[in-house]
């Protein structure tokens, strides 16, 4: 999960929150270590779920 906010921003600061859901580790498909979590044979597929609850306390 990558988390981004609105603090830097000139207008508005602190109002957003982003939030990103991600499968794999940053810059993946540089990084020979990782080509194993990517390789997909002919026919292969992947699926990838991903679900948030939020709650204000």
């Amino acid at each position: 999960m990558h988390g981004f906010t609105g603090d830097t921003l000139d207008r508005a600061p602190r109002t957003s929150l982003a939030l990103e859901p991600v499968e794999t580790v940053t810059n993946a498909f540089n990084r020979p270590d990782q080509a194993a979590t990517l390789l997909l044979e002919p026919g292969e597929q992947r699926v990838f779920t991903f679900g948030l609850v939020a709650s204000r306390s």
